[in-house]
C-alpha cells in the first residue's frame, strides 16, 4: 500500500489540548499506542515536536532541523536519539508502525493499492548517457558503464549510482572521478554519541548545527564552521572542511523523478507512472 500522509504546519494553535500559555501539550493527549513495539503516531494532522514530555506544534523554521521532523523527533523508537538523528534503519519494525496500518487511521492514508515498485530518484546534471548498440542507456539501466559513457548529460539517477564510501566531512567532495550524486555523500556522524546517517542520503539541511552552542562532531570544539578561526591551518579560517557537520549532500537539488508501478489484479498487468519536478526557477 501506498501511503500518503500531509500534516498541517501552524506555529500556533492555542486551543485545548493545547495549553494557551505555553502553547504545549502533554504526549499523553497527542499520541496514541501504534500495536507492537509501541510505536506511537500523532491522532492529530499537524506536524509536532518532542520537548521533554511535550509536544510543540512546528513552524517552517522548526521544521529545518532533523530532529523535528515526522519520525525523527516523534519516537525514540523509530528514530535515533543522538544527533544527526537518523531514522530507523530496521525496515521490517518501520514496515510495522510508521505505515499506520496499526492504528486508528487504517485506509484513510492510502491512496494506492497493489504497488510493487516505489522508486525516488534525483537529477544528476553530470550523469552522462551511454550508447550501446544504438540503444541509449542511463545510470542505472542493465549493462551502464560509467567508465564508457560519453553522450549527452544529464539523467535521473539513484543517489550513490556510482558506490563506493561517503567521503569524510573533513575531505573534498565530490570525490574525485565522482559526480556529486554519483558518489555516495558525505559521512554525516556524531562522535559521541555514534549516532551515523546512512549513506546516499539527501537532506536540505540548516545551518544551525554550526552556531548552536554543541559540540556534534565530538572533538573538544564548538562551532568550528562559524567560530572565525582557522582551525585545521590551511589559511581560510571557516571553509567547508573546517564544518562542524555538513549536508550529507552539499549540493543543490535540481530536480526529483518518483516511479510508482503497480500491478491491476484483474487485467493482470503492470503499470508505471513516471513523476517529475524541477526546483529551477522557471
Amino acid at each position: 500500500n501506498l501511503h500518503r500522509r500531509q500534516l498541517l504546519v501552524v506555529g500556533f494553535v492555542g486551543t485545548a489540548p493545547f495549553s494557551t500559555g505555553s502553547n504545549s501539550a502533554p504526549v499523553a493527549g497527542l499520541m496514541q499506542a501504534a500495536g507492537a513495539g509501541g510505536v506511537s503516531t500523532p491522532v492529530y494532522d499537524l506536524s509536532l515536536r518532542l520537548d521533554g514530555v511535550n509536544a510543540f506544534p512546528n513552524t517552517l523554521g522548526d521544521l529545518t532541523k532533523r530532529e523535528n521532523r515526522c519520525f525523527l523527533g516523534g519516537n525514540t523508537s523509530i528514530r535515533s536519539t543522538a544527533f544527526p538523528y537518523a531514522v530507523l534503519t530496521d525496515m521490517a519494525r518501520v514496515a510495522a508502525n510508521a505505515t499506520f496500518d496499526n492504528t486508528d487511521r487504517v485506509w484513510e492514508d492510502v491512496i494506492l493499492t497493489n504497488v510493487i515498485a516505489f522508486d525516488v530518484r534525483v537529477y544528476d546534471p553530470q550523469a552522462k548517457a551511454q550508447n550501446v548498440s544504438g540503444i541509449t542507456l542511463y545510470p542505472g539501466d542493465p549493462s551502464y558503464d560509467a567508465g564508457g559513457a560519453s553522450g549527452a548529460s544529464g539523467a535521473y539517477v539513484d543517489l550513490g549510482w556510482g558506490g563506493g564510501s561517503a567521503v569524510a566531512i573533513s575531505g573534498s567532495f565530490p570525490p574525485s572521478g565522482f559526480t556529486a550524486f554519483q558518489s555516495a555523500g558525505v559521512q554525516v556522524s556524531s562522535t559521541p554519541n555514534s549516532g551515523t546517517l546512512p549513506v546516499a542520503t539527501y537532506d536540505t539541511w540548516s545551518l544551525h548545527y554550526e552556531f548552536n552552542g554543541e559540540n556534534e562532531d565530538g572533538d573538544a570544539k564548538i562551532d568550528e564552521g562559524t567560530d572565525g578561526i582557522d582551525d585545521n591551518s590551511d589559511s581560510l579560517p571557516d571553509n567547508p572542511p573546517e564544518s562542524e557537520t555538513s549536508p550529507p549532500y552539499p549540493v543543490p537539488l535540481r530536480g526529483i523523478e518518483v516511479r510508482i508501478r503497480c500491478y491491476e489484479p484483474t487485467s493482470k498487468q503492470v503499470r508505471q507512472i513516471t513523476v517529475r519536478h524541477t526546483f529551477l526557477k522557471k
